[in-house]
């Protein structure tokens, strides 16, 4: 029932199931007496881990996720440590208690394998493939206000606005372990996109778009701001962040309880650390500002894609007012924060004008951190699928266009409205 080419698959099936069994409830979950029941087969992308859904019966089932000691889509020649599930794992637990049922369930994990059991979300579908598609799924409503919320909460939620500088410190501590990825992330967002790095795959993707990419390259302002940047990435503790949140890292469509209720879910956390809250924000925004350019490389009639283009930007406008307004409530104490009895206050009366400043310096970030996000997925390895198409002319035009937008925008000081 389990057909799998390679051995290293079929040993990670084995471990999967193993952990199926040995944990308490969840042979029952499937509605099964034995793993020798269970039906195992890969679903994921295969960029990083192994992702195998495991069905039971009674149309139960669940996803169990298996890092391996190196990025699989390039293989054993980019080391990567397996732990790094470890801080998924930990991230979903924290964020879920922040702001419930925004990642998936954790359901058993085991720290000698590196292997996690999860909520199954395959009746959801994932935003990017729905852009990259260009049809009318990719408009669901009120994806940028269930991320903004989702952040907002979060990153309150594990900032010194919620946490006791004991618990902070702590949580700080726990995911500066999570080194190899944060590396990875500096590697590719604020290194290779500004010299020819050996990984980046944009000559044999793109190569029309030489006369773009040759100009940032050589900009001695843009590498200043990807500096700033880059400080700030290494050197702000502000939140929690999810580390690497984009449009493939977030799912659509009906919630498991009610398939009617439209939600959206992050997953895929791996990347998790504390840093800038506006990490998170920008990189979620710059492949949103992707698919948007990408519109008219899948849609023929000009007024179809430029809606699709329009739907993709309020989404970003959604996404800010939400996580604005979400943010000034919480720490107002207008909304209460899930799991948390108390919010640590500095003085007896909150300073909205302090939050407001604040929600300004995380914007200023945000915009360029997306910027960053733009220029990344075009220049470096892990391109954005949407650009993929057989006219390699076509895709040469868009991303040009979106590399100067990218470097225009990092440059200036232009307002959320500006963009």
């Amino acid at each position: 029932r389990r057909t799998m080419a390679a051995e290293t698959q079929n040993i990670f099936q084995i471990e999967a199931l193993s952990l199926i069994s040995k944990t308490k409830g969840l042979l029952q979950k499937l509605s099964v007496e034995s793993a020798a029941e269970l039906v195992i087969s890969e679903v994921g992308d295969g960029n990083l881990n192994y992702i195998f859904q495991v069905k039971g019966n009674k149309n139960a089932s669940l996803v169990v996720k298996k890092a391996p000691p190196y990025i699989r889509l390039v293989g054993e020649s980019w080391p990567l440590p397996a732990d790094r599930i470890l801080f998924e794992k930990k991230y979903m637990e924290i964020a879920n208690k922040c702001c419930p049922g925004c990642c998936p369930d954790v359901l058993a994990f085991d720290e000698k394998t590196y292997v996690v059991a999860m909520e199954d979300l395959s009746h959801m579908r994932v935003w990017r493939s729905d852009i990259a598609k260009g049809g009318e799924k990719l408009m669901v409503s009120d994806v940028g206000k269930d991320t903004g919320r989702y952040l907002a909460h979060v990153h309150f939620g594990t900032s010194d606005f919620s946490m006791g500088l004991e618990d902070r410190y702590k949580q700080i501590s726990f995911f500066q372990k999570n080194l190899k990825l944060i590396e990875t992330t500096l590697q590719v967002f604020f290194n290779d996109p500004f010299y020819e790095a050996p990984l980046n795959g944009w000559k044999k993707r793109s190569p029309n778009i030489a006369n773009a990419v040759s100009k940032f390259q050589s900009s001695a302002p843009a590498k200043a701001m990807a500096y700033k940047l880059r400080d700030r990435f290494l050197n702000s503790t502000q939140a929690l962040l999810h580390g690497d949140l984009h449009t493939g890292s977030i799912f659509v469509g009906g919630s498991s309880k009610d398939k009617k209720k439209k939600v959206a879910k992050a997953f895929d956390c791996e990347f998790a650390f504390c840093g800038p809250m506006g990490f998170d924000i920008g990189q979620l925004i710059g492949n949103i500002i992707l698919g948007a350019f990408a519109q008219t490389l899948h849609v023929s009639e000009e007024k179809d894609a430029k809606r699709r283009s329009n739907y993709l930007i309020g989404e970003i406008k959604n996404l800010w007012h939400t996580y604005h307004s979400e943010f000034c409530k919480l720490f107002k104490g207008e909304k209460k924060l899930e799991g948390k009895k108390k919010v640590h206050t500095l003085f007896p009366g909150q300073s909205t004008s302090y939050v407001a400043k604040f929600l300004e310096g995380v914007w200023e970030d945000a915009r360029g951190f997306a910027m960053l996000a733009v220029i990344r997925r075009i220049v470096t390895i892990a391109d954005a699928p949407e650009m993929r198409v057989k006219d390699i002319k076509a895709r040469g035009i868009v991303e040009s266009k979106a590399l100067r937008f990218a470097h225009d925008i990092l440059l200036s000081e232009s307002k959320l409205e500006d963009v």
